[in-house]
């Protein structure tokens, strides 16, 4: 057969050609011409197992690798259900249904696909959000694959076929374990210790140097010098570096050290280890940090931060432009409307640079900060702040 040495293998086994020919003579005569079908039969009936070739059009990719209307298999990590519909269709091909009526008033459910009427059933399909490290696609789990739920924060080998927007129209599923991330060691405080040390110390030079300047101005004289004095032993403590701080303050000093910027869980994560969230939990228990949403992104900020700046804020005088840069607020009004007010920060400052030179975008955007507020690399128009101005 296609693909296996069937012949080999019977030669394998310790049959011969001529053991298959007679028996194919008294079981299959019309077929007995054909010996690489007939030796297939004859191993099947004296119990050989013949090995089975698994082929299979699905490729094991990335996600940046993937391309529209392909068979393909990844892994990838869920990131949450983005979108779920119902509607009823078929039982047996899950394709929508028609509804008509009878001259009885009596409704029925068409299938166009299956050509005959049936009893509909509530068909769901569900979309989430799940990538690689290489980048993020859409999971489209179809109607017969409802009694599936896949979970936020799980990893996933999933197989199926792209549509034209690499979407993944989802055939098999099988949950993977999530490789283990080690936690960071906690380094074990130390017994503070006693030292003793000699320390030396040096004899002054400024009686020496006198001598010396005498003796350039005067007849050299025998001058006896002092006796030095013993250099005295001292004892001193000194103490072992302290231990690490504890995890909570660690933590809690990084989350500081950002600022009102804030930092995000992820990075968090990244840098301490699983071990931080049980610390994040009971920082924010504890009103030390708060959870602030910028955009579709969580930052964790310090409280006292936090606070700072609403106490700057409450003190900040109230901006009054020049006439020009009425005129420049106007015009970044109307680029706020055509750019759904976010402007790239580099675009930004080279457009305020080529159309008003005399302005200086970095002293502009400090002066204007409660309306031009700078983000991620862009610049974020707070229109109502604007509208106050202008």
């Amino acid at each position: 057969m296609r693909g296996i040495d069937v012949l080999r293998l019977l030669k394998e086994k310790g049959f011969t050609e001529e053991q298959v020919r007679q028996w194919a003579q008294r079981r299959y005569p019309m077929f007995a011409s054909n010996l690489e079908l007939m030796a297939y039969l004859f191993l099947k009936e004296h119990g050989v197992e013949i090995p089975t070739q698994t082929i299979t059009a699905y490729q094991q990719k990335k996600v940046r690798e993937l391309q529209p209307n392909e068979r393909v298999v990844v892994r990838v990590l869920v990131g949450g259900k983005i979108q779920e519909g119902r509607y009823y269709g078929c039982p047996n091909c899950f394709a929508k249904v028609e509804e008509e009526e009878d001259e009885a008033g009596n409704v029925k459910y068409y299938c166009r696909r299956c050509n005959q009427y049936v009893e509909p059933r509530e068909c769901v399909f569900k979309r989430y959000i799940a990538g690689d490290e290489t980048g993020t696609t859409v999971l489209i789990l179809p109607p017969r694959l409802d009694d599936i739920e896949l979970e936020a924060g799980k990893l996933y080998l999933i197989r199926g076929r792209t549509d034209s927007s690499c979407n993944i129209i989802v055939r098999e599923v099988k949950e993977l374990e999530l490789p283990k991330v080690p936690l960071p060691q906690q380094q074990q405080p130390t017994e503070e210790r006693v030292v003793e040390a000699e320390i030396k110390v040096e004899p002054e030079k400024k009686e020496e140097e006198i001598v010396s300047v005498m003796s350039r101005e005067m007849p050299p004289v025998e001058i006896e010098k002092p006796k030095e004095e013993e250099k005295p032993v001292v004892k001193a403590e000194a103490k072992v570096e302290e231990a690490k701080k504890p995890l909570e303050e660690q933590v809690l000093e990084y989350i500081k050290s950002k600022g009102g910027e804030g930092v995000t869980a992820s990075e968090l994560l990244a840098r301490f280890g699983d071990a931080v969230v049980d610390v994040l939990s009971r920082l924010k228990s504890e009103g030390r940090i708060e959870l602030v949403k910028r955009d579709t992104k969580y930052y964790y900020v310090a409280r006292e931060v936090l606070e700072k700046k609403r106490e700057e804020k409450i003190e900040v005088k109230p901006v009054r432009p020049t006439p020009e840069e009425v005129r420049v607020l106007k015009r970044i009004q109307s680029l706020a409307d055509l750019f759904g007010g976010r402007i790239e920060l580099e675009s930004f400052k080279l457009w305020l640079q080529r159309t008003y030179p005399q302005i200086k975008p970095e002293e502009f955007l400090k002066k204007y900060a409660s309306i031009l507020k700078v983000r991620d690399n862009a610049v974020e128009i707070d229109l109502d702040e604007l509208r106050k101005v202008v």
